[in-house]
C-alpha cells in the first residue's frame, strides 16, 4: 500500500492535502472512479500531520468506519474535525459505533 510518509511535506501543495484528507480510508469496493493511489488506513497521526501541512484548515474527513481501527480513528478525529462516514460497506452496528465514537455526517 502507498503510504504518505514517502512524501516530503514541501511537495504538498493544499489542494493535494485536501483530497488526501478526503479519501482517507475509503472502503475500496467502493470505489468506480476514484484514483486508489490516495487510499490511505486510517492513520490519525497522518491526518495530523496533513491538517498542519495544510495550516490547520482541515474541516472534514470521509472515512469507512468498517476498515481496520477505524473506529478508534473516529474517536480521536473528530476531536480535530468532522467525521463523515462514506463510501462504506458498514452495516448498521458498525455505522452507529461510528456515530457514538464521533461520526457526525454522511456522505454518500
Amino acid at each position: 500500500m502507498f503510504k504518505l510518509d514517502h512524501f516530503s511535506h514541501k511537495f504538498l501543495d493544499r489542494r493535494l492535502v485536501f483530497m488526501m484528507d478526503l479519501l482517507i480510508s475509503l472502503a475500496s469496493s467502493m470505489v468506480v472512479a476514484v484514483v486508489a493511489f490516495f487510499f490511505h488506513v486510517p492513520d490519525v497521526e497522518m491526518l495530523k500531520r496533513l491538517n498542519e501541512a495544510a495550516g490547520g484548515t482541515v474541516r472534514l474527513v470521509t472515512m469507512a468506519p468498517e476498515t481496520k481501527g477505524g473506529i478508534a480513528f473516529v474517536r480521536e478525529a473528530s476531536k480535530l474535525c468532522t467525521v463523515s462516514l462514506g463510501h462504506t460497506m458498514a452495516d448498521y452496528d458498525t455505522a452507529m459505533r461510528a456515530f457514538f465514537a464521533g461520526a457526525s455526517h454522511v456522505t454518500h
